[in-house]
């Protein structure tokens, strides 16, 4: 009596080895390229902060003064509606450059909102009529910042970070992709496609 084939003798073990990488190779170019992305996004918007170190500075004042809100509204993992609330200082300066008149509002590049304590102590800290030294674009004055450099907490640096991390996993699900035969105990048959 001859005995039965097993599934695996039927499909063949190149045949599921090659579902198998297909759909790994799949997953991990998804997860490198948004990865990819973040990071790069992420990365153009601190090299364009870090950029700011080396501009030259000129003496301003701030004429205004605020805080905007905003309210998001979203679904929790319960289904349930809430919302939260982002807070955003909004800070108008004058500045001169060469005799000629500017007005910022940019307070250092890639600023997002803020906690409200934050937003607080950048109203408390840049009063309305307060001298401050703004720092300048010398290809473009009207390009200016009141704080030069990258700041860590940006949510930029998040990008950055797991982005990267992102784009690092993409890379371990290629290994795995490519390494299937031994790591899931298939071996290609001969004559078996």
């Amino acid at each position: 009596m001859s005995q039965q084939p097993s599934p695996q003798d039927l499909l063949g073990g190149s045949f599921v080895t090659s579902i198998i990488k297909a759909a790994l190779g799949f997953m991990a170019f998804i997860f490198i390229l948004v990865g990819g992305i973040a990071c790069e996004s992420g990365l153009s918007s601190i090299h364009e902060g870090t950029d700011t170190e080396t501009w030259p500075a000129s003496s301003g004042v701030i004429t205004a003064s605020k805080i905007d809100t905003e309210t998001h509204a979203y679904r929790s993992a319960s289904n349930k509606l809430e919302s939260s609330i982002s807070y955003t200082p909004v800070l108008v300066y004058d500045y001169q450059v060469d005799g000629k008149m500017f007005t910022g509002t940019v307070i250092y590049k890639s600023f997002a909102h803020a906690l409200e304590f934050i937003a607080e102590g950048y109203i408390e800290q840049y009063a309305v009529g307060s001298a401050v030294t703004v720092y300048y674009n010398p290809d473009d004055p009207e390009d200016a910042v009141l704080e030069p450099g990258f700041k860590i907490f940006s949510h930029y640096f998040a990008f950055t970070f797991f982005g990267g991390l992102f784009a690092l996993i993409g890379v371990g699900i290629l290994v795995v992709a490519f390494r299937a035969e031994r790591i899931f105990g298939m071996k290609q048959r001969p004559g078996i496609d």
